[in-house]
């Protein structure tokens, strides 16, 4: 049994604490993790003096796909 696995894509996103996203965008798997990670940083620049009560977290996910081969019996 062969099993693949292939990234697909990755999503950077800023969230507050109720877990309600304010900003996201999504990355091709080639994209720079740096260039992910400059785009969470300008949200929470933006954010965090506008709404000053408030806790925002930014975070990014991988979404990778599994193909497993399995052999006929």
């Amino acid at each position: 049994m062969a099993v693949t696995t292939e990234e697909q894509k990755y999503e950077a996103y800023v969230a507050n604490k109720e877990g309600e996203w304010l900003t996201h965008a999504i990355f091709d798997p080639h994209a720079d993790i740096g260039d992910m990670w400059a785009f969470v940083d300008a949200a929470l620049a933006r954010l965090r003096p506008r709404y000053p009560n408030y806790t925002f977290t930014g975070n990014i996910r991988r979404y990778d796909q599994v193909i497993t081969d399995i052999a006929h019996p």
